[in-house]
């Protein structure tokens, strides 16, 4: 398996976690603030990494001086995006959220392709234009499901691509836990900050923290594998594949939310999935081209 797909993997793998993640934080959040939310499970999540962090025997290996910068960068990015994502998803449905982040895709490859040079072919880059479309047929641009909170997924839109550029920037030898472990720390702390001045705690219930421990569980992976699949492969490859995100969004929105997608919603649907399956496609053909050619 090639580089370009092994991150594709992972970051399908991250997207799942992802949303499930979202799905019990949402549900939990209708009792208790947001903020003391992303405390009570970016304890969790913090602890968990830490643990996994100092028993993968990484943790004694020396830092490049630069990345210490950059991975305290990332962290506060990720702490903005998430604020911001979260404040949007508590008023909006988890779909509809998550439709406005597949712009990221698009705005990663482009990013990737203008400021590290990345090599990308015509049928590739039809593939994105593809998803991208799949996108818009989705959000629906002036429809009433586009409100004030569309934009505060928008800012997070914009954080998450400066966060993966970052994370594209830290040298291979660092460790992915590491990176992870800041990210989880900084969110947790800027949540309780937040905690204090706007917001009063409130008395948790055993399921609310049992609740909140799956989910830390669930963004322990994702946040493990979002660092290892934008450090393999190219991130214009790579990115096109947060569109699947949308399925696991429109699927557990329906399932727990009761939320059932319109016809605009499932046409957009089937495009994010029709690029993703082409974009798998030419690269693998691609690669086997190059294998033959090698052989020769």
């Amino acid at each position: 398996m090639t580089a370009n797909l092994r991150g594709s993997l992972f970051i399908s793998l991250c997207m799942a976690c992802f949303i499930i993640n979202e799905a019990i934080v949402k549900i939990v959040a209708e009792d208790l603030p947001i903020f003391q939310t992303l405390v009570v499970r970016g304890a969790f999540a913090t602890t968990f990494l830490a643990v996994f962090y100092f028993n993968s025997g990484t943790y004694n290996k020396p830092q490049k001086g630069n990345d210490y910068l950059l991975i305290s960068l990332r962290g506060f990015v990720d702490l903005l995006s998430t604020l911001c994502f979260f404040t949007a998803l508590m008023h909006m449905p988890i779909a509809n959220a998550n439709a406005i982040l597949q712009f990221i895709p698009l705005a990663v490859s482009i990013s990737a392709i203008i400021i590290f040079k990345e090599k990308t072919n015509i049928k590739q880059g039809l593939s994105i234009i593809l998803g991208f479309f799949g996108v818009i047929i989705i959000i629906q641009p002036g429809g009433s499901n586009f409100n004030i909170y569309s934009l505060f997924v928008l800012g997070s839109v914009f954080f998450v691509t400066l966060r993966e550029l970052l994370t594209r920037k830290i040298s291979s030898e660092t460790s992915s836990l590491f990176v992870a472990l800041i990210a989880s720390l900084m969110i947790t702390i800027g949540a309780f900050m937040g905690s204090c001045f706007f917001s009063m705690w409130r008395v948790l219930s055993l399921n609310s923290v049992v609740s909140l421990m799956g989910a830390a569980l669930f963004v322990c992976v994702a946040y493990y594998f979002s660092v290892i699949s934008m450090r393999t492969g190219d991130m214009s490859f790579v990115s096109p594949f947060r569109f699947t995100k949308i399925m696991w969004a429109v699927f557990i929105g329906y399932c727990v939310f009761g939320d059932f997608p319109d016809i605009f919603t499932v046409v957009g649907v089937f495009l994010v999935i029709l690029a993703g399956v082409l974009m798998f496609y030419f690269e693998k053909r691609s690669s086997s081209f190059k294998e033959i050619n090698h052989n020769k």
